[in-house]
């Protein structure tokens, strides 16, 4: 049975498979030592473990940096049984995550498929599996990482639904609701998603049974996106609304799409425009070009793009309708990013690149069929393949996670037992409360730093100065004047020669 359905696979089938299998290695080479881990990776440890420590459930995920906004808690239970399995060590969910990247691989060829055609999604799958951005963010663990899986099964969900079968729009929403327990720009795919489900039902409008049965589909799908929103709905219940107050200040307050005329904010969103485009379109997957790289690239952009819409307009192909729907992920993400006033980074546009990569992935196919296209793709793909291995590192950016360790155990070493303490980071991360090093300070149950706001209740701080800098108890921080002065201070220097100093009062 399982050599007849070997059989049946074809030959590209067995290309990506190759492809998929040979973008592993770049995800998951070194990444014991190599992987990052700061604030936002020990915070996300620390919480995971007290989950099965302490059988201590979450229902709400991490804090956005803009709004005070908190995510849903999906990612903290994907994380969950691949922690357990490595821990102490946090690497477990960080080989998830590379693991997943590679499936994502497969999945841009597999799904793509249907979508563009088998050459155009192979193309697109080696464009994946080597993009350094997306190395990068699939060799540690972060919420953000997933995210070019789920939207790329948002898309083919999306596909599949407008091609007639109703039911794919659920699973549309179940994508939608993990996209946005990701990260909060996420919900533009979302947006595109509605886009594209109001013109199928205008499409279809004169027949009623199936205007019918997409009006019941969006209920179920509106109903999925509630039930995932509970836990953050009972949240905000109970503290007074914070998540409410956090979106509204995003929208209006925080300035992040901006205030004042229309015409002044329209002048702003074009200066931005080439700007985002060039960080979406170029820098995500070959870097930094020239100008006229840059500007020759994005009039490829437009000009394939208005043809590709003008061919689906006059054709109606489902490989040009599939084009067509690509451009509409892109464009509406772009567009958000555009209007969108604050730094945009790459694990912002994570969600993008797969849909952009089959893109390119389609232009490059239709290369193909030129004379001397093959060729050009051969240079093209070599060219791509050799200015990402250029900007690729596999070797530590910083502390390990054994180095964080070590650290760790030193501190306890100057601590007496059952001591409660405090504790405060200088990094140039601007992690005050020092997550990394409270997720291994805590593997010893009995000597873990209290948690921040108990600050009050010890008569010890751990300062750990990574920046050396110069009188660190003197700085303007509120956990250092609220400790005050100390009775005696212990100073240490520990792995990577970073200074610890330990601050201690009078017991009585």
């Amino acid at each position: 049975m399982l050599k007849q359905f070997l059989s049946k696979l074809s030959k590209n089938t067995w290309i990506a498979v190759v492809i998929a299998s040979a973008s592993l290695l770049p995800r998951v080479w070194n990444v014991q030592n190599a992987m990052l881990f700061l604030g936002d990776q020990g915070r996300d440890a620390l919480l995971v473990a007290n989950i099965f420590r302490d059988f201590d459930p979450v229902f709400i995920g991490p804090v956005t940096s803009i709004g005070n906004m908190y995510l849903g808690p999906a990612y903290y239970y994907f994380m969950l049984p691949f922690l357990l399995l490595s821990y102490p060590s946090p690497v477990g969910p960080a080989y998830a995550i590379a693991l997943l990247g590679s499936i994502t691989v497969f999945c841009m060829y597999y799904w793509g498929r249907s979508i563009v055609g088998e050459k155009a999604a192979l193309i697109g799958s080696f464009l994946f599996a080597f993009n350094t951005v997306l190395i990068d963010h699939a060799r540690f663990s972060w919420n953000p990482n997933p995210a070019p899986f789920v939207s790329l099964l948002l898309l083919w969900s999306v596909w599949k639904a407008w091609r007639g079968a109703y039911r794919y729009w659920l699973l549309a929403a179940v994508a939608i609701s993990l996209l946005l327990q990701l990260h909060y720009v996420a919900a533009l795919a979302g947006v595109a998603a509605a886009i594209i489900w109001c013109m199928q039902i205008f499409s279809v409008r004169k027949k009623v049974s199936n205007v019918r049965r997409l009006v019941v589909v969006a209920l179920g799908m509106l109903a999925i996106v509630v039930v995932s929103f509970v836990p953050l709905i009972l949240f905000d219940i109970k503290h007074g609304g914070i998540n409410l107050a956090g979106f509204q200040s995003i929208i209006t307050n925080d300035q992040s799409f901006g205030q004042g005329s229309v015409l002044d904010q329209l002048d702003k969103a074009v200066s931005r425009s080439r700007g985002r485009s060039s960080h979406l379109l170029i820098e995500s997957s070959v870097g930094e070009v020239s100008n006229q790289i840059e500007n020759g690239v994005l009039v490829i952009f437009i000009v394939s793009a208005v043809l590709a819409l003008y061919f689906q307009y006059r054709r109606q192909s489902w490989q040009t309708l599939g084009v067509w729907m690509l451009i509409m992920f892109a464009g509406v993400g772009l567009l958000g990013l555009i209007v969108y006033r604050h730094d945009v980074y790459f694990h912002y546009i994570l969600f993008l690149l797969p849909f952009i990569l089959l893109y390119v992935g389609w232009l490059l196919s239709v290369v193909v069929r030129l004379r001397a296209g093959v060729p050009v793709l051969v240079v093209v793909l070599l060219l791509f393949a050799w200015q990402n291995f250029l900007r690729l590192n596999l070797q530590p950016t910083g502390p390990t996670p054994a180095q964080y360790r070590f650290s760790a155990e030193q501190i306890h070493n100057q601590l007496s037992e059952n001591e409660p303490y405090i504790l405060v980071l200088l990094a140039a991360h601007h992690d005050l409360y020092g997550m990394n090093y409270r997720y291994y300070l805590s593997i010893d149950r009995d000597k873990a730093a209290l948690s921040p706001e108990r600050y009050h209740e010890a008569n010890t701080l751990v300062l750990i100065n990574e920046e050396g800098l110069e009188n660190p108890t003197e700085l303007p921080i509120f956990e250092l004047e609220v400790f005050g002065e100390a009775d005696a201070v212990e100073q240490v220097t520990i792995a990577r020669d970073v200074e610890v100093l330990i601050l201690r009062k009078d017991s009585n």
